[in-house]
């Protein structure tokens, strides 16, 4: 992938839908790798700083990037636009990595994860 993007780097996956295909036709589903980490030089980091959508506080080159608050309704409508662009591509699954966790305010990781994790 194209990390930051919300593509498929075409110079490593020239054709990612066939790439999907294949592995579909032997049985395996293919998922992505996301974070809502913004790195600088990234369509993330470009709309996500225009729009006031990052959490202050972690410099963009820094090795996490800073965060997209997703408790923005309007960025975390962008960001599911951007991943639907994979579901139509087929992908069946994300692994959601590097969330907020340092940013929320008053939330540890763990009570932040098992709040979403919890009915």
């Amino acid at each position: 992938m194209s990390f930051g993007n919300f593509d498929f780097n075409p110079s490593q996956f020239p054709e990612p839908e066939t790439l999907m295909a294949n592995l579909s036709s032997f049985g395996y589903d293919f998922q992505v790798w996301v974070a809502n980490r913004a790195f600088i030089n990234t369509q993330l980091f470009g709309t996500a700083s225009a729009n006031g959508w990052l959490f202050p506080g972690i410099s963009p080159l820094d090795f996490l990037g800073p965060a997209l608050n997703l408790s923005i309704p309007e960025a975390s409508e962008y960001f599911l636009q951007r991943l639907s662009y994979f579901a139509r591509m087929g992908v069946r699954g994300f692994k959601i990595d590097r969330g907020d966790e340092r940013e929320m305010p008053g939330r540890s990781p763990l009570i932040y994860s098992r709040s979403h994790a919890e009915p």
